[in-house]
């Protein structure tokens, strides 16, 4: 399960998604979207990608990915830290607006942050 609140991001300025989640396994989190927790994304291959998704990966990792299309690729940073199955956790992602087409990502679970990741373009 997992409790998230989608929001209308401000990528000229940066926004944060915050929840709380819990799987009983990951076994079902595969390809590329894994188990989505939260996000608004248009998919239209890896470089023609508009929007944020944080999503959980089959190992029980926290994955932050930001799509900036057209013709930019998907940015996805990795938490290191694998989550319990059956317990619940804060996990939180950023993005941070460096200028108009640049930005730092970053992942959070249970209060430790990490993965920075720059993307370059504008979140469509």
């Amino acid at each position: 399960g997992a409790f998230a609140t989608p929001v209308d991001y401000n990528y000229l300025q940066g926004f944060t998604v915050i929840a709380w989640v819990r799987a009983d396994d990951f076994a079902g989190c595969t390809g590329t979207a894994g188990c989505p927790v939260a996000g608004r994304i248009t998919l239209r291959g890896d470089t023609n990608t508009f929007g944020y998704r944080m999503s959980l990966t089959a190992a029980g990792k926290l994955q932050w990915t930001v799509g900036n299309g057209p013709n930019l690729p998907l940015t996805t940073v990795t938490h290191s830290a694998t989550l319990n199955a059956g317990q619940w956790h804060h996990v939180a992602a950023t993005f941070d607006a460096i200028t108009y087409l640049i930005g730092t990502m970053q992942v959070c679970v249970d209060g430790v942050c990490e993965s920075q990741g720059t993307n370059y373009g504008m979140i469509g």
